[in-house]
């Protein structure tokens, strides 16, 4: 099992960097097990691509719909460890499906054009979500699960890269990264979608069949909101790679077992960005 595995759908854009970390890797989140372990661990994911950590925004997760929006000759502050503090604005635009103060607390997706810039998702079953667009040379990262998909984080970011980047939806190009699938997403299981399911269904329609024999097909409902947006289908790239299925290869907290194994349970990483231009 490679370490680090580059996504092969953009491989026709040598300036374009786009990966995903392993078990093989180890442990990229700070969340559980020895710091020091853990950045060497990130530090060599990283290098595996020719980049350094101080090259890589984090973003504050929540399961938010919020979009941050860094353009370039913006000013940015990050801490050491990259997460990000200020600087940019977050775009505002899409209806909240079901409104939560604190999953609305953080950011869950990057669009900027901003080259040598490198945002990265660590997760343990949740999509990371990837747009390009080679006309623009914008790109974006999204961290999309359950909330994030209902609460249309994706089209949200799709139309800051229209809206404030001047891209045309033809021209984008999508990668959706290793993440848990409707074979194992039991929906009887997820606390989260006791609170959200009444507004859900009412929005998305009771027979959708994204929700079918409670189930959640997360990728059908990304890919439903692609096309929606104008986003092509031959644009629209799944690596179809599932994390529970796949537990010797990604972590997931699903597979992880009982409460305790949870907490314990690492995350890997899903990075892209463009290198600066020679």
């Amino acid at each position: 099992m490679k370490k680090v595995q580059k996504i092969t759908f953009w491989e026709k854009y040598k300036h374009l960097v786009s990966a995903f970390s392993t078990k093989a890797l180890g442990n990229v989140s700070f969340r559980t097990g020895n710091r020091e372990i853990i950045q060497a661990n990130k530090n060599a994911f990283v290098e595996e691509l020719g980049i350094s950590w101080g090259d890589v925004l984090v973003l504050p997760l929540s399961h938010s719909n919020k979009v941050l929006s860094l353009s370039l000759g913006t000013s940015m502050v990050r801490d050491s460890g990259g997460v990000y503090k200020s600087g940019g604005h977050i775009f505002s635009a899409q209806e909240i499906i079901h409104n939560n103060s604190e999953w609305q607390s953080g950011i869950d997706a990057v669009v900027t054009n901003v080259q040598g810039l490198f945002p990265i998702i660590m997760s343990a079953d949740c999509a990371a979500v990837g747009l390009f667009d080679q006309h623009t040379g914008v790109f974006a990262m999204a961290h999309t699960g359950l909330i994030g998909a209902v609460n249309k984080i994706v089209p949200k970011t799709i139309q800051c890269m229209v809206d404030e980047y001047g891209s045309d939806c033809r021209n984008i190009e999508v990668v959706l990264f290793p993440s848990i699938r409707r074979c194992h997403y039991d929906l009887n299981m997820s606390g989260v979608w006791e609170l959200i399911k009444t507004d859900s269904l009412t929005y998305y329609g009771k027979s959708n069949p994204v929700f079918a024999d409670e189930k959640f097909d997360l990728q059908g409902l990304i890919r439903n909101q692609l096309i929606e947006s104008g986003i092509t289908g031959e644009h629209i790239h799944d690596t179809n790679l599932c994390t529970v299925c796949k537990h010797d290869m990604f972590f997931s907290n699903l597979a992880a077992g009982n409460t305790e194994a949870k907490k314990n349970e690492g995350r890997f990483a899903s990075i892209m960005g463009v290198r600066n231009e020679k």
